[in-house]
């Protein structure tokens, strides 16, 4: 069947003034039709003369409490890509239920039906033989492995969301106002799936400012606090993912570093590391030699590893940028210092002056990731370095002999940014009115 020009053109000025509801409903019924294989109508012109800047559904809305879970790059267990429900959502419409997927907006009542029903219409498929091997083919396996996840906790949606909502949005203190409460409702849920425990910890685990706080839920609900009686239970899931989110955060501070609005992400991610790998083993009982502690402490090593290296790169940089021979006859620069004939290198002023405020905001985390050593080591050597590069070019600045004042203050600006960095504002404002005087009283 075919439709003319004419009755298409009538047929898409009545779509476009229909009700964004109504206009829903249609899509999911003609897609349905179109699947089907059913020929009495032309589903994919309907289709195509349909509105096509259709807001996308509110997913955050459909799937909660799942949605806390949701993430645009999900790699963790703990988390659910975006597109996946996206996805779902589209096949819920079209081959479980079409009619009701429509009314979703309706009324509260219509919300919790399309949850009910999408969690018991993915639960039988992945229950039914070959249903497993359908999802696969439909979402691909990395996804698949996601729906347990969902359908679970869309089963408990009205109750999990109700305990969730009683939640702010940041647990500073995981206490027996949380806890009790999330006891309560595991107890209860239990009866009907021995799985959820793990999964009402992932939700809670959205809400903590400090992610080691879960295992405080863990001994808890299992009444365990021995890694070893942990890892060979379904809470394993929860250190796991812990540790899959440290190792994730480190490889981020493996990226380049080049604006201070990096160094300041890095900071907080770094922050949240340390909590993770130093807070997990203040909170519980983890041994270095269980299958829990050697991922940890592996992944601990691998930080400090990393961070010695990377501090050592900040000195480098730092060094490249500022002067450290005092007496005019080295004029031409130090073995390790710029030229100061010659304005300095916009790249290496600027790679200075990052790698400074990278150092001063790491260091703060360097006693609780295992780096000290190496952060006192450097932060000694910039300290004293600053130190004479000032007094070098403040030297300079009163008495610039061939050196054009330009050349001075522009190296004199980068060691001013680098301290600012470094050692804050006052610092830097102290220097600067050093250098101020000094040029003044050469002009005088």
């Amino acid at each position: 069947m075919t439709l003319g020009l004419e009755q298409q053109a009538k047929l898409k000025s009545v779509f476009s003034a229909m009700p964004q509801k109504l206009v829903t409903r249609m899509v999911s019924v003609f897609q349905t039709g179109l699947a089907s294989g059913d020929s009495s109508l032309p589903y994919d012109i309907l289709l195509d003369l349909l509105p096509a800047d259709m807001p996308e559904p509110d997913l955050e809305t459909i799937f909660f409490p799942v949605s806390l879970l949701a993430s645009n790059t999900a790699q963790r267990a703990d988390q659910i890509p975006f597109q996946l429900l996206r996805d779902l959502w589209a096949y819920y419409a079209v081959e479980i239920d079409p009619v009701l997927s429509g009314s979703w907006q309706e009324s509260a009542i219509n919300l919790r039906n399309n949850r009910k029903q999408l969690a018991i219409g993915l639960r039988k498929i992945w229950e039914d033989e070959g249903g497993k091997a359908r999802l696969v083919a439909e979402f691909g396996g990395k996804n698949t492995e996601k729906i347990p996840l969902i359908f679970s906790i869309l089963s408990f949606a009205e109750e999990i969301s109700e305990l969730v909502s009683s939640w702010p949005d940041e647990i500073k203190e995981l206490d027996d106002r949380y806890l009790l409460p999330l006891r309560d409702l595991n107890d209860l849920l239990v009866e009907t799936d021995p799985d959820i425990t793990p999964l009402l910890l992932l939700m809670l685990k959205t809400r903590l400012k400090y992610p080691q706080y879960i295992l405080r839920a863990i001994e808890r609900l299992s009444r365990q606090k021995s890694d070893l009686v942990v890892v060979n239970t379904d809470m394993y899931l929860i250190a796991e993912v812990l540790m899959d989110e440290a190792e994730e955060l480190l490889l981020e501070a493996k990226n380049p570093i080049e604006t201070g609005a990096r160094v300041d992400e890095i900071s907080t991610a770094m922050k949240r590391f340390a909590n993770i790998v130093s807070g997990s083993r203040e909170e519980f009982e983890i041994s270095p030699t269980s299958v829990w502690g050697k991922r940890l402490y592996d992944i601990a090593n691998q930080a400090v590893s990393f961070w010695s290296r990377r501090l050592k790169l900040c000195w480098e940089k730092i060094d490249e940028a500022t002067p450290r021979v005092r007496t005019k006859s080295f004029l031409g620069g130090s073995l390790t210092g710029p030229d100061l004939r010659a304005p300095l290198d916009a790249q290496v002023s600027k790679s200075a002056i990052v790698n400074a405020y990278l150092l001063k905001q790491i260091t703060h985390q360097a006693s609780k990731i295992g780096f000290s050593s190496v952060s006192d080591e450097i932060n000694v050597l910039v300290e004293e370095r600053l130190r004479v590069s000032e007094d070098n070019l403040i030297d300079l600045l009163g008495d610039p002999g061939e050196i054009g004042l330009d050349i001075l203050d522009n190296h004199f600006s980068t060691l001013v940014k680098i301290v600012r960095n470094f050692h804050g504002d006052e610092p830097a404002n102290i220097i600067n009115r050093r250098g101020a005087a000094a040029a003044a009283a050469a002009a005088a």
